[in-house]
């Protein structure tokens, strides 16, 4: 069969549209593939079927949620040594329990709800002076959250609601779900960010997510030890209700990147949690990464019921051209060994490129942020590795503009 150079070239253009994936800012909306197990989830449907916000309950803290930051705080934190400390840094602040806090500044009135974010995509910005280092920790925690769970975290384009990471000397805080409008994820340098769990934890609260020890059932899990805690804290051990929490059918969890502390908001040196089965003594408080249970929990509520059918899968990386050749395609022979001369390999290793720039790294940390973060995002579509990055000569970072908010 003989085809006429018109009918070839309609061929050749529909075969390079099949093997040249466009990479764009959509590729991060895309949900992994899940597989189902029994939900847990109480999601909340509209008539027609879809999914609507899941209302979070905050009527038992918004009193004591609904404040201002403070600088006291920043203080206390200054001073943190995380190589000595027993306490995590979130554990230091002033706010209902150390680190739950819906600013006053913009808002007209107590705010006793709030929700999920819809679709699971939340839209941030960078706003603090982070280093390079820190915002190395910001990405490798987004990652995680890519890596391991449905939601996706997005430049903010025009977005009404949306996270702004920042860094102003009051803490570590975040307030408790999707508020409306823009909310701060703050994370003070370098005391919050000495572990990536403590922004994994700050961005749980800003997902929904309150702490692990004062869910209704932890007395059977856990002694609060309250003579030494410090009279003024004793409100951040009080226990919420059955009816304003939700676990999603996942049970107690002492190795929660959300559980405090066995020291937290100690007065005298001495624990102020003991865990019932002592074996978990030394797990509570870890801020190394997620737990099993977290992960649970965090696809639960926002991949209904569902969860990665392995803790690092996600859709295929993004590519230019086939990983195979198309099954249509004849296989070109190999020729006998030895038949044709083999090229020699290249002397030396192939050079790397510096990332950031040479003496200039620290210059501009939100450029390596963004250089590294939407390279991963979207040249391999999410299959992260903690441990790699594209820096090898033919494999340029794409960088794109994310909004970044003057500062006021």
């Amino acid at each position: 069969m003989t085809l006429s150079a018109r009918s070839f070239f309609v061929l050749a253009l529909l075969f390079s549209s099949v093997i040249s994936i466009p990479i764009d800012g959509n590729a991060i909306d895309e949900p992994q593939d899940y597989e189902s197990h029994a939900p847990d989830a109480a999601l909340i449907d509209g008539e027609d079927g879809n999914e609507v916000d899941e209302i979070i309950d905050l009527s038992r803290v918004a009193t004591e949620l609904f404040r201002n930051p403070d600088n006291d705080t920043g203080k206390i934190l200054e001073r943190y040594t995380p190589e000595t400390e027993k306490k995590n840094p979130e554990e230091l602040g002033s706010y209902l329990e150390g680190d739950m806090l819906i600013k006053k500044a913009g808002r007209n009135g107590l705010i006793s709800q709030s929700s999920k974010w819809p679709g699971g995509i939340v839209p941030f910005v960078i706003r603090g002076s982070f280093n390079a280092r820190e915002m190395d920790t910001i990405e490798r925690a987004i990652k995680e959250y890519h890596a391991k769970t449905c939601i996706r975290f997005k430049p903010r384009s025009s977005e009404r609601d949306y996270i702004s990471f920042e860094n102003d000397p009051s803490g570590c805080w975040s307030s408790v779900g999707k508020i409306g409008g823009k909310q701060e994820v703050n994370l003070q340098t370098p005391g919050c960010m000495s572990k990536i769990g403590t922004v994994l934890h700050e961005v749980m609260h800003a997902l929904g997510f309150l702490h692990e020890q004062n869910r209704y059932e932890r007395d059977s899990y856990v002694d609060i030890v309250w003579q030494n805690i410090q009279s003024s804290t004793r409100t951040n051990f009080d226990k919420a209700t059955s009816t304003t929490t939700n676990a999603y059918g996942v049970g107690y969890d002492y190795g929660s990147v959300m559980h405090y502390s066995a020291y937290a908001f100690s007065t005298n040196g001495r624990a102020t949690i003991v865990a019932k089965n002592s074996a978990h003594q030394n797990i509570m408080g870890q801020r190394d990464g997620f737990s099993s249970k977290d992960l649970q929990k965090l696809n639960a509520m926002y991949c209904r019921g569902a969860r990665p059918t392995s803790s690092n899968q996600s859709r295929p990386p993004y590519t230019s051209r086939p990983t195979q050749r198309p099954p249509t395609q004849p296989q070109r022979p190999r020729p006998p060994s030895g038949q044709y001369p083999q090229r020699p390999p290249p002397q030396g290793p192939y050079p790397q490129r510096p990332y950031p720039p040479q003496g200039g790294g620290n210059n501009n940390p939100f450029l390596h942020f963004v250089g590294g973060f939407i390279n991963g995002l979207f040249q391999d579509g999410g299959n992260y590795s903690d441990t790699t990055e594209s820096t090898q000569i033919g494999q340029p970072r794409t960088i794109i503009p994310i909004p970044r908010e003057p500062k006021s």
